[in-house]
């Protein structure tokens, strides 16, 4: 699996399990989830980009290439009322938090982990049902040796 890849199911691991959202944590860019499997959470990926710096050669002589790999991190929660809804979101905000940065590696060699933006409280209505999400824009910087793009290096 190539290294994007890699670091979605790191962030999928990393996240399953927390106290909010349990075991639900999906790689998913939307998922039609019932009140019952709420809160949850959805992990999908952005843009991943080549960084030029001074990393772009490797000890052992080999070029290596330095990229940031953008990844969304979306709580889902049910609206009882939105002050509950809120405060639901915003725990699982901290829960999140506290879980990407117990080990920014990931636990495959990501070189720096950073939360680049979070999004205002939303309001989404399907039918009758009403939820609340918000939205944790992340950044992954890795490396891999160049033309060996499933290989994340130190």
């Amino acid at each position: 699996m190539n290294a994007s890849g890699q670091i979605a199911n790191a962030f999928k691991a990393v996240l399953t399990g927390l106290t909010t959202t349990g075991a639900k944590a999906y790689r998913a860019r939307s998922l039609s989830l019932g009140e019952a499997n709420l809160p949850a959470i959805l992990i999908n990926l952005g843009a991943d980009s080549l960084v030029e710096d001074e990393l772009s050669g490797l000890s052992d002589g080999g070029l290596g290439e330095t990229w940031v790999q953008e990844v969304s991190v979306v709580a889902l929660t049910k609206a009882v009322d939105s002050e509950v809804g809120e405060d639901t979101l915003l725990l699982i905000k901290s829960e999140i938090e506290v879980a990407l940065f117990t080990d920014p590696t990931l636990g495959i060699s990501i070189k720096y982990l950073e939360i680049t933006s979070v999004s205002a409280p939303e309001i989404s209505t399907e039918g009758e049902k009403t939820g609340l999400s918000i939205e944790i824009n992340c950044a992954a910087t890795y490396r891999i040796k160049q033309g060996v793009p499933d290989a994340i290096i130190n």
